[in-house]
């Protein structure tokens, strides 16, 4: 892929991310809120609290809280809720509001909620802040009444039963929001516990903001939040307050309160709206506990408010056709799986280019060594027989020195005789005859030895040329092989860049499934009820999962969460799936899909109740059983069943076993949703 294209697709999945975003916190839908039914659980108990600290958003200050959850009591009845809700709480205000300074104490934390350290923790971090940080206290826990001296209580871990001593008394704790001497800018106080209406004595009630124009409320919240304020929450009044309930993991008081702080979309947000328009209306539908909320009555309060402000809400949201933009995303998914499509091919082009090349370098290579090596045993022999000639010249051309000397010594006796007149016998002059004709000789032999010399200089000189003409045709085979061996390596990295270009191009596009995905199911949360009150007794419907009473299988609701994929990507994919609370999800088989719509697919007839979206025509569903090790596809329009090469793309329909508790709740869920519709 050139790096046109990659800014390209850089630039779409930008944009993906921010539109997704831009959804997610701007949308005006909302999601109808599962119908809950208080149910008292032993010992009618109390809810969770705990102080967050977080960045400076905007000009509103640092944001701290501290959250309480208590479960486990040593002596007193166990609760189930407090420690779920108040890390539910902190996940929320961590990540949709911005608090990062949040210390948790619960059974389960370093910090453990006795009497002592809840004491100490409160106190320490209220003396640490100044006027410009916001704190947030939340306990969830069992709470007590003492009838005789008219006092309440936080009951700690530890807390012994009739024994007020081991208690902590609201007046303890009222006093950390009366008192002069903590200087932070807002205080508010939340408490879910029975018997909390102490904690609000001597108060009044403080109003929340009436603007109804945006930009004007924007303006009056972010002013009341400039100015110091001290505030309680309570879950309920001088009575029992409930701790779980049926249809959420939640006490009654932190279903409607987790659920008023996550589907709120406005930018800046203050707890009095949310308590009169979410949380108290909610629970007030049950009349089992009277929620209140209160400003406490002190020099410090300065009618200010707790407010905060929700990370990427917009101040004015703007519409958005999400139908429209969905399709949109996906007609660039799929351009963008053609590129990857395009490049994979062009990269199999240059793996075979490269696999030739590779060949071809390989053999010339090997030639190019053959030859050098055939050249430098030449050399060698060349060499040695250069030395040898030049050894022999040596020798003869002293040998001829010798001989010439001879030869004028004998000459020179010679003339000495005859200028002497000396008689020499006759054998003496014979004898330096014979040895002159010897010298002679041995002078003619030497010459011919000479000549035939010169003969070898020649050869010697001949092969030399030769060997240099051939050792010129080395260097060119070594060039041509540096210059295919470059081509080679540039062909490689451009493999390497293409490939890496392709792994990029896989992320951004699994990225944009996943954008793809989340944006779906914002529009199901936002458009649908998550408890269908239609569903018949066969199909059971939780959100996006179906529940097929009849075989005791749970399907996804929408049948096309995936693009189509080859069949071992299909396995993977249902193995590793995760959604909602459910795992362990697997390819259906083809007799399971053939339960649940008919061997004559729904073209012919749809089951009674049928509450399955996006079932697609002409195309075929991957199933787990096999024919000759040729995965079974199933057509759920016309019912046809065949086998198919795992290497082709067919859609996947996930399914797992429901167990007999999953049912029950299901149905007791769709039951209550009837019953509130």
């Amino acid at each position: 892929m050139d790096k046109k294209v990659k800014i390209i697709l850089y630039c779409m999945l930008c944009v993906f991310l921010v539109v997704t975003a831009s959804i997610a916190e701007n949308s005006g839908e909302k999601a109808i809120p599962v119908a809950v039914t208080p149910q008292t659980e032993s010992g009618g108990e109390t809810r969770g609290v705990r102080i967050e600290a977080r960045t400076k958003v905007e000009d509103l200050g640092k944001y701290h809280a501290v959250l309480i959850g208590i479960n486990d009591y040593v002596e007193m009845p166990r609760l189930k809720t407090p420690i779920g809700d108040v890390e539910a709480l902190e996940k929320i205000l961590r990540e949709e509001y911005g608090f990062e300074d949040i210390l948790l104490i619960t059974d389960k934390t370093a910090i453990k909620p006795t009497a002592k350290n809840i004491v100490t923790s409160l106190r320490d971090k209220a003396k640490s802040l100044t006027d410009q940080d916001n704190l947030l206290v939340y306990f969830a826990g069992h709470g007590e009444q003492d009838r005789l001296i008219d006092e309440s209580y936080w009951i700690p871990i530890e807390g012994k039963k009739d024994d007020t001593t081991s208690w902590i008394p609201h007046t303890s704790i009222r006093s950390l929001l009366e008192t002069n001497n903590i200087k932070v800018k807002n205080f508010l106080l939340i408490a879910d516990s029975c018997y909390s209406a102490n904690l609000t004595r001597g108060v009044m009630t403080a109003d929340e903001v009436g603007e109804k124009d945006p930009h004007a409320r924007f303006n009056k919240l972010k002013e009341m939040a400039s100015r110091k304020s001290r505030e309680v929450i309570t879950s309920g009044s001088n009575e029992p307050v409930q701790d779980a309930v049926k249809g959420s993991s939640h006490s009654l008081f932190a279903h409607y309160m987790l659920e008023a702080l996550k589907d709120n979309e406005d930018k800046y947000a203050d707890f009095a709206s949310l308590f009169n328009g979410r949380i108290k209306t909610g629970i007030d539908r049950y009349g089992l506990q009277t929620p209140d909320r209160s400003r406490v009555r002190s020099a410090v309060d300065s009618n200010g408010l707790f407010v905060l402000a929700k990370i990427h809400a917009k101040d004015l949201p703007p519409k958005v056709d999400k139908d429209a933009l969905i399709k949109q995303l996906m007609t660039q998914l799929s351009a963008a799986l053609g590129k990857i499509d395009d490049l994979t091919t062009k990269n199999k082009t240059t793996e075979l280019e490269l696999e030739k090349i590779s060949k071809d370098l390989q053999s010339k290579n090997k030639e190019t060594s053959d030859l050098k090596i055939a050249l430098n045993e030449n050399k060698t022999k060349l060499d040695a027989e250069r030395s040898r000639l030049e050894s022999e010249r040596t020798v003869i051309v002293k040998q001829q020195s010798d001989l010439a000397l001879k030869s004028k010594l004998i000459a020179e006796e010679e003339s000495r005789i005859k200028a002497n007149g000396l008689l020499i016998a006759t054998s003496e002059i014979e004898k330096l005859s014979q040895e002159k004709i010897k010298l002679d000789a041995e002078m003619k032999l030497l010459k011919e030895k000479e000549r035939s010399q010169q003969d070898n200089f020649k050869q010697l000189q001949h092969s030399e040329e030769t060997y240099a003409k051939r050792f010129e045709m080395l260097q060119e085979k070594e060039k041509s092989l540096a210059v295919l061996d470059d081509k080679y390596r540039q062909r490689e990295q451009e493999l390497k860049s293409k490939d890496q270009e392709v792994v990029l191009l896989k992320e951004q596009i699994k990225s944009l499934n996943q954008t793809i995905n989340d944006m779906r199911g914002m529009l199901t949360a936002g458009t649908k009820v998550p408890i269908d009150p239609s569903s018949s007794g066969r199909f059971l419907v939780l959100e996006n999962v179906v529940i097929d009473t009849t075989s005791k299988l749970m399907w996804m609701r929408k049948a096309t969460s995936t693009r189509g994929m080859k069949y071992d990507e299909a396995e993977k994919y249902v193995d590793e799936l995760t959604f909602g609370d459910y795992a362990q999800w697997r390819l259906p088989t083809t007799s399971e899909l053939e339960k649940l719509i008919g061997k004559e697919g729904l073209d012919k007839l749809y089951p009674e109740g049928y509450p399955f979206a996006e079932v697609l025509s002409n195309v075929y569903y991957w199933s787990s059983s096999a024919v000759s090790q040729r995965p079974k596809v199933y057509n759920a329009i016309s019912g046809n069943v065949t086998s198919m090469s795992k290497k082709s793309e067919n859609y996947v329909w996930p399914v797992r076993d429901a167990s007999p508790e999953e049912i029950v709740k299901a149905k007791s869920l769709v039951e209550n949703a009837k019953l509130n519709n």
